[in-house]
């Protein structure tokens, strides 16, 4: 994170600690590597399992990729080879925050059973 700050940013780290820089910018400027400069940051990659992360341009090129290669063939894979597996692992973790919230919910709101009977 400190060599993303410093490279994209121009920022030294270090200045959240002389109090020159606030968490509030610190905070805006990881969120900027993690979201519109995700393609450059190392950062990202980290977060990301050491994958690539896919800009709008490599967006866009894997759907040219994916058009002309159904135009050309018909044994032609459904999408580009690099952006499923990046998809399916977020979908998945997606899903796997949904479902622990879920039993989260449901720990929650479940009631104590009661015995009825008057003991």
């Amino acid at each position: 994170m400190e060599a993303d700050l410093s490279a994209i940013h121009g920022i030294d780290l270090i200045d959240f600690y002389r109090g020159s820089l606030t968490a509030r910018r610190l905070w805006a400027l990881v969120e900027d590597l993690l979201t519109y400069r995700a393609h450059e940051s190392s950062l990202a990659r980290r977060v990301n399992n050491d994958h690539h992360v896919f800009s709008l341009t490599d967006y866009l090129l894997a759907d040219l990729w994916e058009l002309k290669a159904k135009s050309m063939s018909e044994n032609a894979p459904d999408a580009h080879p690099w952006r499923n597996p990046e998809e399916a692992e977020a979908e998945a973790a997606r899903q796997q925050a949904r479902d622990q919230k879920m039993i989260e919910r449901q720990q929650r709101y479940a009631k104590p059973v009661t015995s009825s009977r008057g003991d």
